[in-house]
Order: structure tokens, then sequence, then C-alpha cells
């Protein structure tokens, strides 16, 4: 636990020290005279979108200790890491991988060297799901995976969207009756894993079972009580897993439900964001409605070391 609450420590005054930002520039508390004049957390990280998935990766294991999650700090490539193993007794489960390298946010594409050290969490004979990588890095893992003669496709291409602090627009969104918002309720799990783009296994649904634990969701219900609109926080902080029913589109339920979620994850002290594709021109006008910004390139990778692709 110490170990973990050390490298949250160390990511977070890394990020400080270079808070010259846009966001933290216009933080209310960097001009506040009645302050120490030292930007909010959430501002700073605002300006360090590329962190987000690492840092409250590590905040997670630091709540959450028995979590799978992993988390290390690699001094010589000035390199975080998250990393969830795959399960033994699940040939189809793959690992998964996150890494932030404290350098990004300073060097030129040019100066960049990819962090090699990512090499030795690539799970053997298994595919290994590289997330939110910068996309500036993707020359470099293909060169990385053809010397291994190892193999890559592309997951999904994504930006990281962000709702800045101190945002002040006012979209909250009322849901008449019959409809009522709540969080998830764990009944429904099998069912919202069977309507996950990327579910319908156990442990997708191991996965729900331990967000709506967790607590950090928000769903509509029906008359009858039936989930009919939902979004779920994940491990790693973001807003994802957003559905609506088909027959209940075009009702602003999902405008309301991120809304809320986002809303309730601000009030908990956590920055707002999610990871939207490229090509989902709906949710980037729908995010962008509710005030979020589109941060940085942030992209999600397979790579495949078994013969079978």
């Amino acid at each position: 636990m110490a170990a973990i609450q050390t490298l949250q420590e160390q990511l977070i005054n890394i990020l400080c020290s270079n808070s010259n930002g846009h966001f933290a520039s216009a933080c209310p508390r960097a001009t506040d005279k009645d302050c120490d004049q030292r930007p909010c957390l959430l501002c700073i990280l605002a300006d360090h979108p590329l962190a987000l998935k690492v840092i409250y990766t590590i905040i997670h294991k630091n709540r959450n200790p028995d979590s799978r999650w992993e988390v290390e700090y690699v001094p010589s490539k000035c390199t975080f890491v998250a990393y969830c193993p795959s399960e033994e007794d699940n040939s189809d489960s793959a690992a998964m991988l996150g890494f932030y390298r404290a350098l990004d946010n300073t060097a030129a594409v040019s100066d960049i060297s990819f962090p090699l050290i990512l090499s030795k969490y690539i799970a053997p004979n298994k595919r290994t799901l590289i997330t939110a990588m910068p996309r500036k890095y993707t020359s470099q893992l293909q060169e990385m995976v053809k010397t291994a003669n190892w193999q890559s496709r592309a997951g999904a291409l994504c930006h990281v969207w962000i709702r800045p602090p101190h945002n002040s627009i006012s979209t909250q969104s009322q849901i008449g009756l019959p409809f009522q918002i709540g969080p998830v309720c764990m009944e429904y799990a099998e069912y919202i894993n069977s309507k996950w783009t990327y579910g319908g296994t156990p442990q997708s649904l191991q996965l729900i079972k331990e967000l709506i634990r967790l607590g950090r969701t928000t769903c509509i219900y029906s008359r009858d009580g039936t989930p009919v609109c939902w979004a779920l926080q994940q491990i790693y902080g973001a807003i994802g897993m957003l559905h609506t029913e088909p027959s209940f589109r075009r009702l602003g339920f999902a405008t309301a439900v991120v809304d809320k979620l986002a809303r309730n994850i601000y009030e908990n002290g956590e920055l707002p964001f999610a990871y939207i594709t490229d090509d989902n021109i709906a949710s980037q006008l729908l995010f962008r409605r509710l005030g979020f910004l589109a941060a940085a390139e942030s992209d999600w990778w397979n790579v495949i070391t078994r013969s079978d692709p």
C-alpha cells in the first residue's frame, strides 16, 4: 500500500512541476491571493490528458489493494506502467497495459524513443491490449513488434475528451416521469454485459460487477424498472459503456446520464473524461454539448505473440 501511495505522490509531483499549461494558468486558485496561488490538481490533470489513465489506475489500486492491476515506475525511461495480467485459465483473455512517460509533455516527436521497457510486459503466447497509447508512438510500436516477430492490429483510434474544471456550462437535464435516474443495480449486470460492444464474456461481466460495486454509475429506468440508458466509470477513471436502448433514443437520455455521471465524478474530486473513437461523431457531439474538449490522441492496440492472430 505504501509503495502505491508513493507512486501516486511521485506522479502528481511530476505533473505539478510542469504546471504551466492553459488550465493551470487559468485556475481560479492560481490567481486567488487568499490561497497559495497554486493551481488545483484537477486543472493540472486537465493539462496532462495523456497521464489520466495511469494516474487514476494508481488511485484505484491505492483504494483497492486487491485489484489485479499492478503499477510501477521505471526511472531509466521516466515511465509509469500500469499492467493487468491475463487470466491463466482463459486462453482468450488479454493482458492490459498502459503507460505514461513524464517527458511526453515537453519532448518533440523527433526526440521520442519508444519505451522498450514495455516489451517485458507483453504476454507470451497471448494477446496484450496496449491501452490509451499516445498516437505519436505508433511507428515505434510497429517497429518493436516487427523486430520481435509479433503481430499487431489497431483496436480503437480515439481522442481523450476532458471536461475542464470550474466549468460553468449549464447543461443539467431533467428526466420526467415515469422515468427515474439513479445508479446501476447489480441485478442488471448481465443485461449491461450483453449490450456492451466489448462485453459478452465472463471477464467483462466480472468487470461490470466490480464497477457497479464501486458505485460510480448512472442509469435511467423505465416505469417497470428496466434500464434504458446507462454509463459506468471505468477502473481507470474514464466514463464508458454508454448505451441507450434503440426505442429510447433521441429523448436526451444519454445527455442526462453523462451529465449526471460527470457531475458525480467532479464532486468526488476527480476530473471527468472519456475516450471516444474518432469515427463516433454522435458521441463527440454529445460530449461537446456537455462542455467536454478533445484533448489528445490516445489509441488502443493489440499485440499478439502467439502464432494465431
